[in-house]
C-alpha cells in the first residue's frame, strides 16, 4: 500500500468510505475517512487534501468535525443533512446553517422514528433558512406530525438551480414558488397545502415527475390549461376523483406520460359495474385511455386496472381499494367492460390483449418503450389467464376469446 500512487490511494480511500444518504447516490462520508487519516502520514496527507472527502454536514457530527468539513471542502457545493430525534439540534449547528446554505447543494430534513416533537424543532430550523442558496439542487422535508407545518418563505426566494422538491407534512406559503423544478412530490398534507398548486405547475413547465400523496389539488378552476410537456409520471393518491378530476382538466398531459391514480373510496353499491365506479366517468382529459392496446385487470384482493398504448409509449394505472368477491371476479369483470364499451369511455376496440385475474401486482414497465408493430395487429382482443395465476384461484376459469364476441 505505501507503493501506491497517490491517485490509486485515493480511489482506496474514498471506495473504503462510502456512505448513502436516502435518495442521494453513494458519498464519503467524512466521519469514514478520519479513522483512515490514522493509518500512517501518507495517508493523513492524502485525506486531508481532498476536498470532496469533507463536503457532508451532519448534525449529529461533533461540533470541530462541522467546522472541520467546512474548511477542508474548502469551495465545493455541500450536501447538508439534519435527523430530527430525541435530543433537539444543537444551537451551534443551527447558528451554522445560514453561512453554508449558499454552498448548500442538497439539504435533507428528516424525522428519525424515535423523534416525538418534530414540529418544534423544525420552528427553530426554519427561521435559519433564510439565506439565498444558489447552489441547492434537492431540498427535501420528511417528516410525519398531525397537524402539517406552515413553510415560510425559505432562501430569500432565491434558488435558481432546485429541481427536485420534496414535501411532506408541509403546507405552502404564496412566497414560495419554486421554478425549475423537474421532480416535486408533496405527501401527507391537507388541502390548504395545494391551494397554489396550479401556479407551482404553471412556474414549472419542465416538470418531469409530480407526486401527490394526500396533498388534495386545488378545486379552483384555472384560467387556462397548463402545459407540461416534458411530463413522464403522474402520481396520484389518496384524493377523490372529484377533486382529481378537475385538477386533470386543468393541465395537459402529454401522450407519454403514465397516469398513476390510486384512490381509497369505499365499496360501489352495485357489484355488478365495480370497474364503471373505479373508472371516471369523464376521460376526456386523460390522454393514456386514448386508444389503448393493451389492459391488465385484477389484483389479489382489490381491482385495478392497467393498459399501455405501444404508439405513443404511455402506460396508465387505476386503482380500486375495495375488496372484490373472488367466486364472481370474472363475471363483474367482463360485466363492467361491456358497460364501458357501451358508453364510448375507452376505446376497447382498439385492445389487442386482454388480460383477466388475480395479478400479483402491476404489470405496467418502469419506463414506456416502443415495440414493433404486428402484422395480426387488428380489433380482436385475446383473452389470457396465466396458469401461474391460475393455481392461486382456481375459480377464474381460462378464457380465449377475441374482444369482440365477448361484447356480444
Amino acid at each position: 500500500m505505501d507503493n501506491l500512487p497517490l491517485e490509486l490511494l485515493i480511489q482506496v480511500i474514498s471506495f473504503t468510505s462510502l456512505d448513502a444518504f436516502k435518495g442521494t447516490p453513494p458519498v464519503v462520508h467524512p466521519h469514514l475517512v478520519i479513522p483512515l487519516s490514522h493509518v500512517c502520514r501518507r495517508w493523513r496527507n492524502a485525506t486531508l487534501t481532498v476536498s470532496p472527502f469533507w463536503c457532508i454536514v451532519y448534525n449529529w457530527y461533533s461540533r470541530d468535525l462541522v467546522l472541520a468539513c467546512l474548511t477542508r471542502s474548502r469551495a465545493l457545493p455541500l450536501r447538508i443533512r439534519v435527523d430530527l430525534a430525541t435530543v433537539d439540534v444543537h444551537q451551534w449547528f443551527i447558528d451554522l446553517l445560514p453561512t453554508a446554505m449558499p454552498r448548500a447543494r442538497s439539504l435533507c430534513i428528516r424525522q428519525l422514528s424515535r423523534c416525538e416533537d418534530p414540529s418544534a424543532m423544525m420552528s427553530k430550523i426554519l427561521p435559519a433558512l433564510q439565506s439565498p442558496a444558489p447552489c441547492l439542487e434537492e431540498f427535501t422535508i420528511d417528516i410525519n406530525v398531525r397537524n402539517p407545518i406552515c413553510l415560510p418563505i425559505l432562501f430569500s426566494g432565491t434558488t435558481p438551480t432546485l429541481y427536485l422538491l420534496s414535501l411532506r407534512s408541509v403546507l405552502w406559503s404564496p412566497g414560495n414558488i419554486f421554478k425549475g423544478l423537474t421532480h416535486l412530490e408533496l405527501s401527507a398534507g391537507s388541502r390548504a397545502q395545494c391551494q397554489r398548486l396550479i401556479d407551482v405547475l404553471r412556474s414549472n413547465p419542465l416538470l418531469e415527475t409530480l407526486m401527490l400523496s394526500g396533498a388534495f389539488p386545488s378545486t379552483v378552476a384555472a384560467e387556462r390549461r397548463i402545459k407540461l410537456p416534458r411530463l413522464r409520471k403522474l402520481d396520484i393518491r389518496d384524493s377523490p376523483w372529484a377533486v382529481v378530476h378537475q385538477f386533470l382538466a386543468d393541465i395537459e398531459l402529454p401522450p407519454s406520460c403514465q397516469l398513476v391514480y390510486i384512490t381509497g373510496s369505499v365499496a360501489p353499491e352495485s357489484n355488478d359495474h365495480v370497474l364503471t365506479s373505479v373508472l371516471p366517468a369523464d376521460l376526456t382529459y386523460l390522454h393514456p385511455f386514448d386508444r389503448p392496446t393493451k389492459l391488465i385487470l385484477g389484483a389479489p384482493y382489490t381491482m385495478s386496472l392497467c393498459g399501455s398504448n405501444v404508439e405513443s409509449c404511455s402506460t396508465f394505472e387505476i386503482f380500486s381499494s375495495w375488496v372484490l368477491d373472488q367466486q364472481t371476479f370474472f363475471e363483474q369483470s367482463i360485466a363492467s367492460l361491456i358497460a364501458i364499451s357501451r358508453r364510448g369511455s375507452l376505446m376497447l376496440e382498439d385492445v389487442r390483449e386482454l388480460w383477466l385475474g388475480p395479478l400479483g401486482g402491476s404489470h405496467i414497465p418502469r419506463e414506456a418503450r416502443r415495440q414493433p408493430a404486428r402484422r395480426d395487429v387488428g380489433a380482436a382482443a385475446r383473452c389470457h389467464a396465466a396458469a401461474r395465476d391460475a393455481r392461486h384461484s382456481p375459480r377464474v376459469p381460462f378464457y380465449r376469446h377475441s374482444w369482440r364476441a365477448i361484447a356480444r
